[in-house]
């Protein structure tokens, strides 16, 4: 019995697959004779298609499943790794649930998930697949309304920016949850009806926003609602107090902590504003002729609430004659 090697050229050549090979042997006469065997050459490593995950799919903290499609007739073992071979993880099947601890060590951002598998002979056949994990919330500025803005009876107007992977549902409430409204534009107007409900003062409008993973981030805003009229009591002048050619001066009581603006005119003129209580414009006081003066004072609040009072006045601006001998 005699043990020889083949030729590394020879064999090659062969394709993959199934070979023949013929031995012969001859004597010393010349009589020839061979036998032949069959064997298979196998080079290829496995084939491995990924099913899923698919490309680029996002998944949070908690674990994921797998299911691929390997083609091998001899397979042997079969494994993956996210760190190109440090740590492989063993599998059998073509279905399973990646290891917890594994995907626990992966930070947040892209992983490259590597499948690997070897057949009897030593081949290696990989396939890898590129995912994300995403384990922070979703992020909600709030750029309108601002803090402590003041509104009236017309519903305040909202301006949000959302970043985030994979937004999934956008909304808001008023009402400490009660109500959701949701929203698929990140610019509109509360709700005008579910807004008419809400009493006066200060108001949570809260804006929510979570992803395809479960991730939930929201963002809280307060505005004042404010519905009621400034009111006005004049003090002075008094009604039919007589005046003469120098301006009167007023003096005002406003009940309003969100005051904006504060104006008058005489016998519906020309608006003259004012910050405190002061003299009237000379000016516009002498454009008013002798007799009554009806004078409105107005008020408006921040929430554009308004007001206003009138008292009339006489001016009596004739000089006394002189008197001659």
């Amino acid at each position: 019995m005699e043990t020889i090697i083949i030729a590394q050229n020879a064999w090659d050549l062969c394709d993959n697959g199934t070979t023949t090979i013929r031995f012969y042997a001859n004597d010393t006469l010349g009589n020839e004779g061979y036998i032949e065997i069959n064997i298979r050459k196998d080079n290829i490593g496995p084939l491995i298609n990924i099913i899923t995950p698919i490309l680029n799919q996002i998944y949070g903290n908690s674990t994921f499943s797998f299911e691929l499609n390997i083609t091998e007739g001899n397979l042997h073992k079969a494994w993956y790794t996210f760190d190109n071979g440090v740590n492989n993880y063993m599998f059998q099947g073509d279905i399973g649930v990646v290891d917890q601890d594994a995907w626990d060590l992966m930070s947040n951002g892209t992983a490259n998930l590597k499948f690997v598998a070897n057949d009897t002979l030593g081949n290696i056949g990989s396939s890898t697949v590129i995912i994300s994990k995403n384990i922070y919330n979703p992020v909600i500025i709030v750029n309108l309304p601002k803090m402590d803005d003041i509104f009236g009876f017309v519903s305040p107007f909202f301006n949000i920016t959302v970043s985030g992977v994979n937004i999934n549902t956008t909304w808001y409430t008023i009402d400490g949850g009660i109500i959701n409204h949701t929203i698929t534009e990140l610019t509109g107007a509360i709700n005008q009806t579910a807004w008419d409900k809400l009493g006066i003062g200060i108001i949570s409008v809260r804006f929510y926003a979570n992803d395809s993973n479960g991730y939930l981030g929201f963002k809280d805003i307060y505005v004042i609602k404010d519905i009621i009229s400034p009111t006005i009591t004049i003090n002075s002048p008094l009604q039919n107090q007589l005046v003469g050619i120098q301006a009167p001066i007023f003096s005002l009581f406003i009940n309003e902590k969100n005051l904006l603006q504060k104006w008058y005119s005489f016998d519906g003129g020309d608006n003259i504003t004012f910050t405190t209580d002061t003299q009237f414009d000379q000016v516009e006081w002498d454009k008013n002729g002798n007799g009554s003066v009806l004078v409105t004072f107005y008020v408006r609040d921040k929430a554009g609430n308004m007001n206003s009072s009138e008292v009339t006045i006489r001016k009596d601006a004739q000089k006394i004659p002189k008197v001659t001998n």
